[in-house]
């Protein structure tokens, strides 16, 4: 399959996963190509119009340098490739750099890059399969994304003969930032999906009553996204047939009234543990954080960022103007990147919590081994912890210098969204394991809707009747519930 562009909305969350994530080809319609050549027309008489004005991007020095007039010899040496990748390290993976490639088309398929159409092609041709430059995910402390974007095109001026301006356009405006953002989204759906199911596996576990996640509770606290969560966990705790409610990610759906008692009850307690009390308004705002995301995605994903940026003609006596501006700073990914971050933390520590609570449960898990499972609150513990640990704010940087003065922080904020990932998989791990082996107790059963992940779990940890190491059962099971994100 391949992905047909006939202008810039056609770049968004659903053409992402299919190119960035499923490994889809691109190719630029004739219109838009078309389109694409005359704009650059224009450009090109915009700037023969008035050859001595200063434009960047054009004929004035990068960065600090703006203010000098380059000479005709120092003008063909831009045309040459302006060399920013000067980055190294980790790379990204490759998904995230094939979605920084779509991206970089929404500057041109319109035509507000100014580029040729020739240049448009070569762009989209790269994503046919092809091995693509590794794109290092640290060292990227600029106002913009140069030193990334520099690695992905170095090597497009041994392929074509750039002309005005392209050189620029390819390493300027922030696709990577929008390709980061919606790399999290996506990202976070999967492991959003995971986390519900867990926890109501482990809700299922201590026999939380159907009470606490009663639907009347969500008109009365009025929120559609803590409504989303409850009617996610009643659907999966229903013992009616799976999918019988709405489930996670779907903001509607019917829903099957087949409550049934807890198979035990808590003499002690009249009501379970806070951690299992506040799970729908956790969930709920995972569910909100990834909406919001989700929207500026989608927004970043199609929008024009280019420096300087062509602004078309409004009639037949304007030639159009070419403006120096902030696009290459999005204001929305990091934030949007964070929010995910912070909720995806709450999840880590709450299923520690979650996990405590049943293994101190003399009724979820009699007679339970300290040196077998008991050890595993320790290292749910370890992975909380080092969720904590990693969420920092990104702020916009200190660090700067002269014109360059205010560094973007998408690439920090999505480093730390992708190690927090990692370890609320680990954390779920942990919660998934121990809700199964007491579901696993004689006496005990599953609802329909939870059983495939319960043989999952059990399929590759296996009830502990005598103690055995369970690391590396963990490791694997942690590969499998955490998989499904291309490298």
């Amino acid at each position: 399959m391949t992905v047909v562009l006939t202008g810039r909305s056609d770049i968004g969350l659903a053409s992402f996963l299919r190119v960035a994530w499923e490994g889809e080809g691109v190719v630029v319609a004739p219109a838009a190509l078309s389109e694409v050549a005359r704009r650059r027309g224009q450009l090109l008489a915009l700037i023969a119009a008035e050859p001595d004005r200063k434009r960047y991007g054009v004929n004035v020095h990068a960065g600090d340098g703006s203010h000098r007039l380059m000479t005709e010899a120092e003008q063909r040496d831009y045309e040459r490739g302006l060399h920013s990748d000067t980055s190294f390290g980790e790379p990204l993976p490759r998904r995230v750099v094939r979605g920084m490639v779509l991206a970089r088309l929404a500057n041109f398929v319109d035509g507000h890059a100014g580029v040729s159409a020739e240049l448009v092609e070569l762009v989209a041709a790269r994503l046919d399969g092809r091995p693509l430059p590794p794109v290092p995910r640290y060292g990227n402390g600029g106002p913009g994304e140069i030193q990334a974007l520099g690695w992905l095109f170095s090597d497009v001026p041994a392929e074509i003969d750039l002309g005005v301006k392209e050189g620029m356009a390819l390493i300027n405006g922030s696709p990577c930032a929008s390709a980061l953002l919606a790399d999290a989204v996506l990202s976070t759906e999967r492991l959003l999906e995971l986390a519900v199911g867990v926890f109501a596996l482990a809700s299922v576990a201590i026999a939380v009553p159907d009470a606490t996640f009663d639907r009347r509770l969500e008109e009365v606290w009025g929120d559609p996204c803590d409504a989303l969560a409850l009617r996610s966990l009643r659907s999966l705790r229903s013992p009616g047939s799976p999918g019988s409610g709405a489930s996670p990610g779907s903001p509607g759906g019917g829903e099957q009234e087949l409550e049934s008692p807890p198979q035990f009850t808590d003499d002690e307690h009249p009501q379970p543990a806070v951690s299992f009390r506040i799970l729908p308004r956790v969930l709920g705002n995972g569910f909100r954080a990834l909406g919001a995301a989700r929207d500026a995605a989608s927004i970043a994903l199609s929008a024009v960022s280019d420096n300087p940026v062509f602004l078309f003609p409004s009639g037949p006596d304007d030639l159009g103007d070419l403006v120096s501006n902030g696009g290459f700073h999005n204001g929305a990914a990091p934030a949007g990147i964070d929010g995910l971050t912070f909720a995806l933390a709450d999840l880590g520590q709450l299923a520690q919590h979650q996990l405590q609570r049943l293994q101190t449960s003399q009724r979820a898990l009699p007679g339970l081994d300290s040196l077998a499972l008991g050890t595993m609150q320790m290292v749910a513990a370890g992975y909380a912890e080092e969720a904590r640990a990693a969420v920092v704010p990104s702020l916009l940087p200190l660090p700067g210098f002269g014109q360059n003065d205010a560094p973007a922080p998408s690439f920090h904020a999505f480093n730390r969204v992708e190690r927090v990932r990692g370890f609320v998989v680990g954390s779920l791990t942990c919660l998934a394991v121990m809700a199964s082996q007491a579901l696993a107790r004689p006496g005990r059963s599953v609802p329909p809707a939870l059983r495939p992940l319960f043989e999952t779990v059990v399929s590759v940890c296996p009830p502990v009747i005598e103690r055995r190491s369970l690391g590396p059962e963990l490791g694997e099971l942690a590969s499998i519930l955490g998989g499904g994100i291309p490298d």
